[in-house]
């Protein structure tokens, strides 16, 4: 049986890198993505189960990105994770309908809780953590 595909969408190096890692060590397939463009050129071509999708980045915002998958039909089942330093913005990502949210900085534990709730459906819809 194929492990479960998390796609991470993070500008920032370190944290991409960081969330990851979490993500393979944990046992899912983990893909990743330096901004918005090059998150839809792979969801072109892969379906993950999740997302983990930060709001703020350059080019293209998060919550385009979170349009997209939205309105794409094949895409839709897509759980959605997102990581925001910016709590007002996880308010319009809610209303696109994402399953949870965290505000940055994460705790490596706290973001697997999160993850593992998104990922088996238990999500509540969100966490505001200061």
């Amino acid at each position: 049986m194929t492990a479960p595909t998390v796609l991470v969408v993070e500008d920032d190096p370190l944290e991409l890198r960081l969330f990851t890692l979490l993500v393979e060590r944990h046992g899912y397939r983990a893909l990743s993505a330096t901004g918005g463009a090059e998150a839809l050129a792979i969801l072109a071509c892969e379906r993950p189960q999740a997302l983990v999708l930060d709001l703020v980045m350059p080019h293209m915002s998060g919550i385009e990105v979170l349009r997209h998958v939205r309105n794409t039909p094949e895409l839709s089942t897509t759980r959605v994770l997102v990581l925001t330093a910016h709590p007002a913005l996880a308010v319009q990502a809610l209303a696109l309908g994402i399953e949870h949210w965290l505000v940055k900085p994460v705790q490596a534990t706290q973001f697997m809780a999160a993850l593992h709730e998104v990922m088996n459906g238990l999500s509540s819809g969100s966490t505001p953590a200061y």
